[in-house]
């Protein structure tokens, strides 16, 4: 556990800068900062048999909706990350119910985070 306190320290003191940044490569770096999060999410969401959620996938979670929070009126990087883990999802096969399990189990409270492939993104910002 206390390796993904500092995971979650570090992440949420980057979180102001990733919201106060501009340029062109914001998109692919939230990206990038969101699929390495939700790595440890990947075995549970596209093994069938795999059951046990991972605490470091709850950690990843919430750590990325908290600065998913903190983009505010950064609507443009909030569609970009949508579209990022919508194709992540697709490529790896992941399960939408599994998907939906995480966000239950690790208490994710803003669900857009975690989105199905049939959610269109531009409306959920």
């Amino acid at each position: 556990m206390k390796e993904g306190m500092k995971v979650w320290g570090l992440l949420i003191l980057m979180a102001p800068v990733i919201a106060a940044r501009g340029g062109a490569d914001d998109s692919s770096l939230v990206c990038r900062i969101a699929l390495n999060l939700l790595s440890p999410c990947k075995d549970f969401l596209v093994n069938v048999e795999e059951e046990t959620i991972p605490e470091t996938c709850c950690v990843g979670c919430l750590v990325l909706e908290k600065i998913v929070r903190n983009l505010k009126n950064r609507r443009k990087l909030k569609i970009g990350l949508c579209k990022c883990l919508q194709r992540d999802g697709s490529f790896s096969g992941a399960d939408e119910d599994k998907a939906f399990q995480v966000i239950g189990t690790c208490n994710v409270t803003y669900a857009p985070i975690l989105t199905g492939p049939d959610v269109d993104c531009t409306k959920i910002f």
